[in-house]
């Protein structure tokens, strides 16, 4: 499984009880607790919270945004300026401006629908992903 330390994450905006405050905040991953699904993230301000990986949005990783663009287009019906504005969003991401590409994500409903997803999204597809691989290979 890919390590997600110093990804760049939000919390969610809409999360209902955030004892750190921290609503719509970017930070880093510092560490992830698999066994129970809690992520310490850690803020410019140097504070340190443990959330849900529910509650912490992040940006589809580059390898897997033209897959996921390609199955859900007729669901997500992004418009032409839309599809450039992701691209855009990859460019900066492959640079690695992380928070600024997440916090332009977030800004239209369309891209964010397309292009960000929950931490625990991205882990429980690995997962999947590793089964299907343990599953189809062989043994000598």
């Amino acid at each position: 499984m890919e390590d997600l330390t110093d990804v760049a994450v939000m919390v969610h905006p809409g999360l209902t009880t955030d004892p750190y405050n921290m609503r719509g905040q970017i930070g880093k991953i510092s560490h992830v607790v698999y066994d129970t699904n809690d992520v310490y993230v850690k803020f410019p301000n140097q504070m340190l919270g443990l959330y849900d990986t529910s509650a912490l949005l992040m940006l589809v990783p580059p390898e897997l945004i033209v897959d996921k663009l390609y199955q859900e287009a007729e669901e997500i019906m992004l418009s032409r300026l839309e599809l450039v504005d992701i691209l855009n969003i990859y460019l900066h991401h492959a640079s690695n401006q992380h928070e600024i590409t997440l916090d332009l994500a977030m800004e239209n409903s369309n891209i964010k629908q397309a292009a960000v997803f929950t931490v625990r999204d991205w882990i429980d597809f690995q997962l999947d992903r590793l089964d299907q691989q343990q599953k189809t290979g062989r043994s000598r």
